[in-house]
């Protein structure tokens, strides 16, 4: 008699989770997927999903806190920092670029963005809480005004082990970040969007492309309106470079349109300024995250990377992209598309790529146009260079404008720099405190912090008060 209640409570628990498909990953799925599917579960619940929109129905709800005097507004002086900010760990930072020779401006998970005038100290660059999402995606800079055009997209440009939060689209300053502009009209914010890049058409500054999770969008009005490119919709897009040398000749890549958990445009060409966009097979086959830099002095010189079987493998082109050859791997994981950079340096004369550099878990260089590559950090270096003071995972690379030696580099512990071309290099995190941290716990000894890939952080309150000198443990 027990087997008909048996089989009578089987079919019930059928029911009750038939629509819970979160609960459950196939056998054959990567721990990277399993990661993911725990994070994003906690927050389904009680439903199967997060519903479009949530994002912005939040942001309106704080904007509407913060209209009846809710006490926590950031914008009150009632808030100060007490870090940690220490030389070995700034924070995960997810991009870096040269404004010009003198202002670098960088990009966190979760901590907006930061800009930084002849090395000194950092400023928000977000002053006035403008901004809807401190998710940092990806950065573009105008520099024919002055002050220059800044286009920031929002949304972590990132797959893998670690999670990824979603933004609110891409927003513009024209005045270093003292107010911005919410440019999204046309682009999918309700679908949990990220940008992974934002690339300028050369000599055309009003025509800017977006590479999303959800296709490659293009303006031509400087952000006003956002028009998705026909064939990407719904495809995860990397990145897209254009050629120097001919305007209407653009590359686009982003993972295989076959890829299970991230299907993308695979690798295409445009002849007609990004316009349109047609799958090409050149003997760079994506699979998952790729990233593609065209040498800017020399379009036939054309560089790719993407992640193979949890491995960055990088192609080159000798001929404008008529054939890719595999010329690099670095046999470690990329945690699934985590940490991939790539940089292409203009060298001092000449119009052939010397410096090449390729970043991972380590970062790697190349001196001779990508024949060979040296790891230039982590353990072991090789090819006579130093591993003192640098961090894991190197998210994105930027070569400061005339020169070759001038190096700054983005990871989990922040930024560093080199004015040797990576013979020696020196934390450039000041002042910063973007660590993503995972739990706090305080009490009479000390304030604890569990820190994303930094360990412990401990700061000790002598007599009750905070000593601000924090120990890693």
């Amino acid at each position: 008699m027990k087997k008909p209640y048996l089989l009578l409570l089987l079919a019930f628990l059928c029911l009750l989770f038939a629509n819970n498909s979160f609960l459950y990953a196939d056998e054959g799925d990567s721990i990277t997927y399993k990661r993911n599917l725990w994070f994003y579960a906690q927050r389904f619940n009680p439903h199967d999903s997060i519903p479009p929109g949530a994002m912005q129905n939040a942001l309106s709800e704080r904007n509407a806190l913060l209209a009846n005097g809710y006490y926590l507004n950031p914008m009150s002086n009632n808030w100060i920092n007490i870090g940690p900010n220490y030389p070995w760990n700034g924070g995960r930072v997810n991009f870096v670029k040269y404004a010009d020779a003198n202002t670098v401006i960088i990009g966190a998970p979760h901590g907006g963005l930061w800009r930084t005038t002849n090395n000194s100290t950092w400023v928000s660059m977000d002053p006035n809480n403008q901004l809807g999402s401190n998710h940092s995606g990806s950065i573009a800079i105008d520099n024919s005004h002055n002050p220059p055009f800044i286009y920031y997209g929002t949304g972590e440009g990132i797959y893998g082990f670690d999670y990824a939060y979603f933004g609110k689209g891409i927003f513009k300053t024209t005045d270093w970040g003292n107010t911005w502009e919410e440019i999204n009209n046309g682009l999918p914010i309700n679908l949990f969007l990220k940008v992974f890049r934002i690339t300028i058409r050369p000599e055309h500054p009003d025509e800017i492309f977006a590479a999303t999770n959800q296709g490659l969008y293009r303006t031509s009005t400087g952000g006003i309106n956002w028009f998705v490119i026909d064939g990407t919709y719904g495809k995860n897009c990397n990145d897209i470079k254009f050629s120097y040398q001919e305007p209407l000749k653009a590359f686009l890549v982003g993972p295989s349109e076959g890829n299970r958990y991230i299907p993308g445009v695979g690798y295409r060409e445009s002849t007609d300024g990004g316009l349109t966009f047609e799958v090409k097979d050149r003997g760079f086959n994506p699979s998952g995250r790729s990233h593609i830099e065209v040498f800017e002095q020399n379009d036939n010189y054309i560089f790719a990377i993407s992640d193979i079987d949890d491995n960055t493998k990088l192609y080159r082109s000798t001929n404008g992209g008529l054939n890719f050859i595999q010329k690099f791997a670095t046999n470690m994981t990329n945690y699934g598309g985590y940490v991939m950079s790539l940089k292409v340096v203009l060298p001092e004369q000449g119009d052939v790529p010397i410096d090449i550099y390729l970043g991972g878990i380590d970062l790697y260089k190349s001196t001779n146009t990508g024949d060979d590559f040296c790891r230039i950090t982590g353990d072991p270096v090789e090819c006579g260079y130093s591993n003192i003071g640098q961090h894991d995972d190197n998210h994105f690379i930027d070569v400061k404008p005339g020169s070759v030696n001038d190096i700054s580099v983005v990871n989990d512990g922040g930024i560093i720099k080199t004015s040797n071309g990576g013979y020696g290099w020196e934390s450039f995190n000041s002042n910063l405190s973007l660590s993503l941290i995972y739990r706090i716990n305080s009490g009479s000894n000390g304030t604890f912090l569990g820190i994303q890939d930094n360990g412990i952080g401990t700061l000790t309150t002598p007599n009750g008060m905070p000593s601000k000198k924090w120990t890693k443990n």
